[in-house]
């Protein structure tokens, strides 16, 4: 069972997201995400935030809306994936999750690590990007013009490889000395792994 959250970020191509989207998803937006979805054409199953982008009484009827208070602590992605966790869904897509806010970018990427405590596939997903967390496994497949990127989380040991250009075996990476950059698939499928710490994961293109 699959949320697809729609956060405020950057979507510049609403087609590339829209065809990502199943009609079997639960789609949740983070209050400006909202508008996102409309140009998608989607209608959301759910409208969580503090209604700061627009007024609440844009939304459809058929649209639940959960209401937060301006002032708080988490952001309303945050929220977002929060709701998707406490309802049982086993798979997490995020869109919006970039932009020009670089804060509210790196913010949304450490909410790949609440999914990953709370055993829930998590990705971020843009135009250009797929990113993901782990602390075990990743297996991974070759999109056309594809990078794999691996970068660690403070320090990450025992990171090892397969099907990718440059190998790794029982590497070991720390904050500070990202050698991990811009690999090449040597096939259609790679795997990655780690056996302490986390990797952030990332299959680019330009």
């Amino acid at each position: 069972m699959r949320a697809v959250i729609i956060a405020g970020g950057e979507f510049k191509n609403p087609d590339f997201y829209r065809n990502l989207i199943n009609d079997s998803d639960n789609v949740i937006c983070a209050d400006g995400g909202y508008m996102s979805a409309q140009k998608m054409g989607i209608v959301p199953d759910v409208v969580i935030g503090d209604f700061d982008s627009y007024p609440q009484n844009m939304a459809q009827a058929k649209t639940e809306k959960i209401v937060l208070p301006t002032e708080k602590d988490k952001t309303d992605t945050h929220e977002c994936v929060c709701y998707a966790i406490e309802h049982g869904f086993d798979e997490i897509m995020l869109f919006g999750a970039t932009g020009t806010r670089l804060d509210h970018t790196i913010a949304n990427i450490h909410l790949l690590k609440i999914a990953l405590d709370n055993n829930v596939k998590m990705k971020i997903v843009d135009e250009h990007n797929e990113v993901y967390l782990t602390d075990n496994e990743l297996s991974l497949k070759k999109g056309e013009g594809q990078h794999v990127s691996v970068l660690p989380i403070g320090r990450a040991e025992g990171i090892s490889s397969t099907g990718l250009y440059y190998p790794m075996t029982d590497a070991v990476m720390e904050f500070g000395n990202p050698y991990g950059v811009s690999n090449e698939f040597n096939g259609d499928e790679a795997t990655v792994s780690v056996k302490n710490g986390l990797l952030l994961v990332i299959l680019s293109r330009d």
